[in-house]
């Protein structure tokens, strides 16, 4: 009997599977052919080769401040990949597209013109509808105070943008903004922004209007802080409360706890990047450095912390060599791609530094193993800086970074990593 029911089980296992095939061939579920096709054929999650670099502005310069993140990508579900980007000549965001199969991004449009200079990095969202929609923060006419900003793609071309909506003008220098939709907040935005070693929080209410207003402080002291979304309706923060401890807490739940700290005098926190993958999973890359070094100050260690397993521990860590060059106080940038089976995998972008002015984006990913880091740097023709990252469905890797030419004179290049092969 035990037998016949597990003959019984493989024959039906066996017809169900090539029903899902031929409904996945047939077209008449994307969701389903995109599920069988990653089963069957799809590929692996680690990266196996790199095409590019191109130019992301290929018939003019692209300037911008040297002390701000320059841009930001994302990828909307009909596979676009989406660019905004700050020009400091003209104190103006761009935006530029690059369509499925096209072999360079469209012509730039302006989306507005900014007020002095914008030195915060965007923060970019894709609605269901496919539009992005930007957060970012603007110098107040050259004072003290800089607005946070907000701004919506409207149907149709590239230069076709809704106007620049200020929620908030803060009275002290915004630097990041962190910009996302809940599910308990109507999906209307919720902004988290870094001012003041704090982070405030407030959401666009209706119209113009926010609530709270004006901006709450969430965290009253966070040095270098990391903001990721959890799940449909949550946000988490990565931060750290001195130069030697980090914490960890939740938006809907604020109950911060220590998840890092030393008390050794050669180690000091100097960047956090942070992000959960889906699982129960956060990953956390903390970068240090040794402040009593006066020989090489410019070094940098990269550790490499998660929850994995329902405790906070040190996974492993690198840093700068001889070889290799310092790291750069940017903080890394992350993301995650998933396997046939739906586990999530650590990728990470940084930069790293050779004396005396040479600059080279690396690649690194973490698996069962540990850290492991690419043999050489993506680009050893460019000053590479300041890396953006995110990942697609199909585990594709899209790296944007600048070409430091000298202080006001950068170029824009983009990467794609093709995963390896289904085995």
């Amino acid at each position: 009997m035990g037998r016949r029911i597990k003959t019984i089980t493989t024959r039906v296992a066996l017809a169900t599977l090539i029903v899902l095939t031929l409904l996945a061939f047939s077209g008449c579920e994307n969701a389903l052919q995109a599920y069988v096709f990653s089963k069957l054929f799809g590929p692996g999650w680690k990266i196996e080769s790199w095409q590019g670099p191109e130019k992301v502005l290929p018939s003019q310069d692209y300037t911008t401040l040297s002390n701000g993140f320059p841009q930001v990508i994302g990828i909307s579900n009909d596979g676009k990949i989406h660019v905004v980007l700050y020009e400091v000549n003209s104190f103006n965001w761009l935006y530029t597209v690059k369509e499925p199969g096209a072999n360079a991004f469209q012509e730039p449009h302006g989306t507005f013109q900014s007020g002095i200079y914008s030195v915060s990095p965007p923060s970019m969202v894709l609605l269901l509808n496919d539009l992005p929609v930007i957060a970012y923060a603007d110098r107040n006419g050259g004072g003290p105070s800089y607005n946070l900003c907000y701004q919506e793609k409207q149907p149709g071309g590239l230069a076709t943008w809704g106007s620049q909506q200020i929620i908030y003008n803060h009275p002290t220098r915004i630097d990041r903004v962190f910009m996302y939709f809940l599910a308990t907040d109507s999906l209307k935005p919720r902004f988290f922004y870094l001012a003041d070693d704090k982070v405030y929080h407030t959401y666009r209410d209706t119209g113009t209007s926010i609530d709270p207003d004006p901006p709450e402080e969430f965290l009253s002291t966070a040095l270098q802080a990391s903001v990721f979304q959890l799940g449909t309706d949550d946000v988490g923060l990565v931060y750290s409360t001195s130069s030697q401890s980090l914490s960890y807490t939740r938006f809907r739940d604020n109950s911060p706890a220590v998840i890092w700290s030393t008390a050794d005098p050669q180690v000091e926190i100097t960047s956090v990047s942070a992000l959960a993958d889906g699982n129960g999973k956060i990953h956390v890359v903390l970068g240090t450095r040794n402040p009593t070094d006066d020989q090489n100050p410019l070094y940098y260690f990269y550790r490499y912390l998660t929850n994995a397993g329902g405790s906070w521990s040190e996974k492993g860590s690198f840093n700068g060599s001889a070889t290799m060059g310092p790291m750069v106080t940017y903080a890394p940038e992350l993301t995650i791609t998933r396997d046939r089976d739906g586990a999530g995998h650590l990728h990470m972008i940084y930069t790293v530094w050779e004396l005396p002015l040479s600059f080279f984006v690396w690649y690194a990913y973490f698996d069962e193993a540990g850290l492991q880091v690419a043999e050489e740097s993506l680009d050893d023709s460019r000053n590479a800086i300041l890396p953006s990252l995110i990942s697609d469905d199909a585990g594709c890797l899209h790296v944007l970074y600048s070409d430091y030419i000298s202080e006001l004179n950068r170029e824009l290049y983009y990467m794609k990593g093709i995963p390896e092969k289904s085995q």
